[in-house]
């Protein structure tokens, strides 16, 4: 849960999802705020039959969507591919090094930028994820150079 956003995990049954409704329901009852369920979406695992899915959706009041990209800058699902999934992190620490040697800095300039700038940006990404090896090696061999 952050902010106004919250994921519900749940087995795909219509007795689960009539679970939810009423969970929503109570929450828009003893908060006084109302759930958008135009801005809520629902998400399947492959394994969900079709008339399971069009029960759920018909009970919930949402769309469907095949996935959900990234929430607070992250993937929701990693799958596979983690490598293209933390190029991201990567990415970004090339981004600001590319912008700082443009500067001219000292040496306690460049000890501060890295402790505080260069070495946050993996910190929330590695808070919800186990960074893979190769991506670790990556971020330490930047910092180091």
């Amino acid at each position: 849960m952050f902010a106004d956003d919250i994921f519900l995990l749940g087995k795909a049954s219509t007795q689960k999802a009539h679970t939810i409704k009423r969970i929503l329901n109570l929450y828009e009852e003893w908060s006084g705020q109302l759930v958008s369920v135009q801005k809520s979406s629902t998400l399947f695992s492959p394994n969900v039959a079709e008339h399971t899915r069009r029960a759920i959706l018909g009970i919930l009041g949402m769309l469907e969507v095949p996935t959900h990209g990234k929430y607070q800058g992250l993937p929701t699902n990693i799958g596979a591919f983690k490598k293209e999934v933390f190029n991201s992190v990567i990415d970004r620490i090339y981004t600001k090094v590319a912008d700082w040697k443009t500067r001219l800095l000292s040496k306690v300039d460049k000890k501060v930028f890295l402790t505080s700038v260069l070495q946050s940006i993996p910190t929330y990404t590695m808070q919800c994820f186990k960074l893979p090896i190769h991506v670790r090696n990556n971020i330490d061999s930047i910092l180091s150079n």
